[in-house]
């Protein structure tokens, strides 16, 4: 049961909102600390705008220490296609997950099913103002809150993750299988990943890869691309060879082209 990085916004939530509830798309809502209504035709409209003025009551639209301010944080909670997992359960681990580690913000939780093979999955989207305070949050490290995922999808018998590089266990089957995912990793990332530090090309690779999971068109991995902070290029066409570039839309000078990024 995978858990994406942190995704940071620094803007308002509309153009999240307007992704992930676009042509009735969604398929569930679960809200935290919202007033929003599910419509009969399944649409909920009016949580980024909610959102969006709280945050601003409490000036945390304003940059922090020099820095642009993180304006809420998006996660995607993908199940492993082999659980066969339904929404009702998938809902259940997602508040849960959510309630736990943001229960004193606004939260909303988002499911659909219109990737490739219609599987369930969770975008979660948290604001950066305690309701209680009105402070922001002090948010756990990526890979706590990815570990504490895992534990919880274990009590559950579903897929799980260990912090083995490149394994994934299987209760059901009480063994291990090595993944087949090929990428491409220089050597500064390599010794980044060995002392634990961040690697961007590694968080780009892990949301284009979670892009391409989630999408079953171009058309839907480019969008989807552009909600996680990545914008999609060509090369220059004098360039030896055509390659698509990736670059965070927050910092372009971050950029790789796809082969030296490996296959999402």
């Amino acid at each position: 049961m995978p858990l994406v990085k942190c995704i940071n916004g620094h803007t308002g939530c509309a153009a999240t909102e307007r992704y992930l509830e676009r042509d009735g798309r969604a398929i569930g809502h679960d809200f935290i600390n919202l007033a929003c209504i599910e419509r009969e035709d399944g649409s909920v409209i009016g949580w980024a705008a909610e959102m969006d003025e709280f945050r601003s009551l409490y000036g945390n639209d304003e940059p922090y220490r020099g820095k642009p301010a993180i304006t809420y944080r998006h996660y995607i909670v993908s199940p492993d296609p082999a659980d066969k997992i339904d929404l009702e359960r998938l809902r259940e681990l997602s508040t849960a997950w959510a309630q736990k580690h943001f229960g004193e913000y606004q939260v909303a939780v988002v499911y659909h099913d219109d990737n490739e093979h219609a599987i369930p999955h969770a975008h979660i989207v948290v604001n950066n103002t305690n309701v209680e305070t009105g402070k922001r949050p002090h948010v756990p490290q990526p890979k706590e809150l990815n570990r504490d995922l895992q534990q919880m999808a274990r009590e559950r018998e579903l897929g799980y993750f260990t912090d083995r590089p490149s394994v994934f266990n299987r209760r059901a089957k009480g063994g291990e299988a090595r993944t087949s995912q090929r990428e491409h990793k220089g050597k500064a990332e390599r010794r980044i990943e060995r002392e634990g530090g961040y690697s961007w090309a590694a968080d780009m690779r892990e949301r284009a890869r979670t892009a391409r999971a989630l999408s079953n068109d171009e058309a839907s991995y480019r969008e989807l691309l552009g909600v996680l902070g990545i914008e999609l290029s060509l090369n220059s066409p004098n360039a030896r060879q055509r390659d698509y570039l990736y670059a965070f839309s927050d910092h372009p000078s971050r950029k790789v082209g796809g082969e030296k990024l490996g296959r999402p």
